[in-house]
């Protein structure tokens, strides 16, 4: 018999995404969401960048993946 090709069971997607969500100055974020599930519930109020480490967040990593990467947050200060 032939050789047996390799069943892919999955893939990962990587992204890249530049919002401005609205027009500052603003006094803090206090959570950011992905859907209907909190990403960051850490309150954020100054510009700083966040690091979200949450490989599950939709459920099963393999299967439905989560999110993880770094945020830029501005607050639209002169600064």
């Amino acid at each position: 018999m032939g050789r047996k090709k390799k069943q892919t069971v999955g893939y990962r997607w990587y992204w890249g995404q530049h919002l401005v969500l609205c027009h500052g100055p603003v006094d803090f974020i206090q959570r950011i969401w992905f859907g209907e599930k909190i990403g960051s519930g850490a309150r954020i109020a100054g510009n700083r960048s966040l690091h979200i480490n949450k490989p599950t967040l939709f459920g099963d990593r393999d299967q439905y993946g989560g999110v993880i990467g770094d945020i830029d947050v501005c607050l639209g200060h002169a600064n």
